[in-house]
């Protein structure tokens, strides 16, 4: 359109330069043309934008990482006797939409005929975004003339993907090793806390005949509600500003996914699951004590935030501070340094089994992290180093 301007620009000069040089009756033809054709482009322009009606949809409002989502624009102008081309923009979930200076497609409206055009967009992080176009920008037909008319784009959420979780039977016992003792507990669905005299209408059941015989009275067993084990996740949603922000966006993507299938994991095996995180508005404490919380759970980690103001490391130390062991720590991260070691070395020195889960940048970055991955598997804590743009699953 840039063109179309500079063509009729230079048109105007050399019309003007004619009648001024000349002053025939050929020269002021071409000069009136050149002046009354665009203000009739603009008029039929004005026309079609006053009745101009843009719907614009998706094929899908949800879908996974790397999957595709079709937006549909259609245009039609109501006044037979308009035209116009509609610059198409489109929003996408990798762009800035204000960097966004080039039609992705022209559409056509002529005199009446409605135009419309297809794109596919792919969707690479998960998240919460508008896709489409926010601004319709109508031409005239000579390209010289611009009218703008804001229009809602469509909203959809991309969802994080679901990896196996695999090796912890192997090497760290975490969650397999707590399952076969919950399984075990869970026979008799209460524990014994302690033994008391018999009284009228006790279950004769639950007598405990060797406490009977060394006491030489009938004591019965007293139970109280099983207390289900389960895993505490501590997730690292810290702000961390970077230069290379398509791949911080890929390790924060990874780090979600990674707490989102330790809890599905975990709920496979009848365990209860706690994720724990900083956020910008303070400390947040999700249970998933159910498959049905899962849901839930679920759309949360696919809108959250890693706009963190607070550490993971003040995060573990908070776990430990509050609670009593019976739970395993299980700390998705990208960092490896030594404050995280020391921070997981009192982890498990007040009686957690706890796993790091090591979110890297590459294959470069893994390497340099290996002498630190080291030392904490040296401190007794199991290693899961996952990269950020891999498509590993989780394994110890």
């Amino acid at each position: 359109m840039t063109a179309n301007r500079t063509f009729y620009l230079i048109a105007l000069l050399i019309s003007i330069v004619s009648v001024l040089v000349f002053g025939n009756s050929v020269a002021g033809v071409m000069l009136y043309a050149v002046i009354f054709v665009p203000i009739i482009s603009f008029i039929l322009q004005l026309l079609a934008f006053t009745s101009l009606r843009v719907r614009q949809s998706v094929s899908r409002k949800t879908l996974y990482k790397n999957e595709k989502v079709r937006v549909r624009i259609y245009a039609r102008c109501d006044r037979a006797v308009s035209f116009g081309f509609i610059d198409v923009r489109m929003n996408r979930p990798v762009e800035d939409p204000k960097k966004l200076k080039k039609a992705d497609a022209y559409i056509v409206n002529c005199f009446g005929m409605p135009g419309q055009t297809v794109f596919d967009i792919v969707c690479p992080n998960r998240g919460v975004y508008y896709v489409g176009t926010d601004t319709i920008r109508m031409y005239d037909m000579l390209g010289l003339f611009c009218l703008k008319k804001k229009i809602k784009p469509c909203k959809i959420t991309v969802y994080p993907r679901v990896y196996s979780v695999t090796g912890l039977g192997a090497d760290s016992r975490l969650i397999n090793q707590t399952s076969i003792t919950l399984n075990a507990l869970k026979k008799d669905d209460m524990l014994v806390s302690h033994v008391r005299p018999y009284q009228i209408n006790d279950n004769p059941r639950t007598i405990h005949w060797k406490a009977t015989a060394k006491m030489n009275e009938i004591m019965v067993k007293n139970y109280e509600p099983l207390k289900e084990v389960g895993i505490i996740v501590a997730l690292d949603l810290m702000n961390k500003p970077s230069d290379d922000r398509a791949l911080m966006a890929s390790a924060e993507d990874r780090m979600l996914e990674c707490a989102i299938s330790l809890v599905a994991n975990a709920l496979a095996d009848n365990l209860t699951a706690r994720v724990v995180y900083y956020d910008k508005g303070g400390m947040c404490d999700r249970h998933v004590d159910e498959l049905q919380d899962y849901s839930g759970f679920y759309n949360l980690m696919a809108c959250v935030k890693f706009d963190g103001e607070t550490d993971v490391i003040t995060l573990v130390d908070k776990i430990i501070s509050e609670h009593v062991g019976g739970a395993n720590i299980m700390v998705v991260t990208d960092r490896t340094d030594a404050d995280l070691r020391r921070s997981l070395r009192e982890s498990i020195g007040a009686g957690y089994k706890t796993a790091l889960v090591c979110v890297t940048y590459g294959d470069e970055d893994r390497e340099k992290r290996s002498e630190e991955i080291r030392g904490i598997m040296a401190d007794g804590v199991s290693v899961a180093v996952v990269t950020a743009n891999g498509k590993e699953p989780i394994a110890f």
